[in-house]
């Protein structure tokens, strides 16, 4: 028997003690680090399936928001720690905070608008150990019926930048990115083993805990209060030739849009600055600005519901593709299939879609488009 006098224990932590016990468990050790702001009612459903997986030897629930009944909320699951925060200091440094107190093999960065199937980490695990893997992400639905297909993560560059603001403008360079990102897509949801992706989503990430390339520490940049930590990460790794994989088999539902914060634009912005600073300064992505074009949408106006969607019956044969984006170039977007000529968005991916301009889709596996709309959710 291994004993650990008191002294040792106020410098170890549950970690430090399992390896000592038991050196083979620590080799496949997980600590799942969740950052909570006023998200407290997404996590029992979500700490329910961490608290069941046993590559997951502890969940850390990194609070910014001091939000009350919190310990209640955590209080049943054995490998909850709650770590409070007397302010918000961003989600960054909330993970980097957590990440401190631990010294397991494998991150897993978790938000709470997830509900991930059963199983999963183990999943992640092996196809990151597959594929001698940084970072390990699963794929995304926007529901609980897995009917919702999220995209693979936009990331960010030059090139995408500009591509964007591009498209915005002028119909070929629409025509043309929407052209690329459809194959990155239908790659995205047709590959059956781990594969490689330039950008993984910060919404679930398994990240191993490698000494040489988090030399201070840290796993995030803290300059990134909310938004872009994730894909500051992915450009580090890729500048040093680092494998990030999507392993098809882990699911994860993500209820995307669901930031309860009142500044997201804000946030999301100075992040995009921050970014574009870091990596390319003192260059400008904006580009010459063009008058815009007009694509034919059928307008839906102003709704609080879903719009009824309908699709000319002569033109309804086989298996359709519904896309939903956030611009004309549906660059990136959300996908389900459908075999009706009548349909509607279900309340559940409805409710998660913040208010704003969607616009709407059919094509088929020709990749031909057969009918556009657009509508402003209130």
């Amino acid at each position: 028997m291994i004993e650990v006098s008191c002294s040792q224990k106020k410098h170890l932590n549950r970690q430090n003690i399992l390896s000592l016990i038991f050196p083979k468990l620590l080799e496949m050790s997980t600590t799942a680090i969740i950052v909570n702001y006023h998200t407290s009612s997404f996590l029992p459903p979500l700490l329910e399936v961490l608290n069941t997986e046993p590559e997951i030897s502890e969940i850390i629930v990194a609070d910014n928001s001091a939000e009350l009944g919190l310990t209640e909320v955590v209080k049943g699951f054995s490998k909850v720690q709650l770590m409070v925060f007397s302010q918000n200091i961003g989600f960054a440094a909330a993970v980097n905070r957590a990440a401190e107190n631990c010294d397991s093999n494998w991150y897993l960065i978790i938000n709470p608008d997830t509900m991930p199937e059963p199983g999963f980490v183990e999943k992640l695990l092996r196809g990151a150990q597959k594929m001698d893997a940084l970072i390990a992400g699963p794929r995304f639905f926007w529901d609980n019926e897995k009917k919702y297909k999220l995209p693979p993560a936009l990331g960010n560059s030059w090139w995408m930048q500009a591509g964007m603001e591009a498209a915005n403008n002028f119909k070929l360079d629409a025509k043309l990115l929407g052209f690329y990102w459809d194959l990155r897509f239908d790659r995205y949801w047709k590959e059956a083993g781990p594969f490689y992706e330039p950008f993984l989503s910060g919404a679930c990430l398994l990240i191993k805990n490698d000494k040489t390339f988090f030399r201070n520490g840290k796993i995030f940049d803290e300059r990134f209060f909310l938004y872009y930590e994730d894909t500051d990460l992915c450009v580090k790794a890729m500048m040093n030739d680092l494998i990030m994989v999507c392993v098809p088999d882990a699911h994860v539902v993500h209820y995307w849009n669901q930031s309860p914060s009142q500044q997201k634009g804000r946030f999301m912005t100075e992040s995009h600055d921050r970014f574009w600073q870091k990596y390319y300064p003192g260059m400008s992505y904006t580009i010459v600005i063009g008058k815009g074009f007009k694509e034919s949408f059928t307008d839906f106006g102003a709704v609080n519901h879903s719009p009824r969607f309908e699709i000319d019956s002569r033109q309804n044969s086989g298996i359709l593709s519904f896309e939903i984006g956030v611009n004309p170039a549906f660059v990136p977007y959300a996908q389900t299939d459908v075999q009706s000529s009548l349909f509607e968005i279900p309340p559940a991916v409805w409710h998660a879609m913040a208010p704003g301009l969607y616009f709407g889709r059919i094509r088929n596996s020709l990749n031909e488009t057969i009918t556009r709309w657009k509508w402003k959710k209130q």
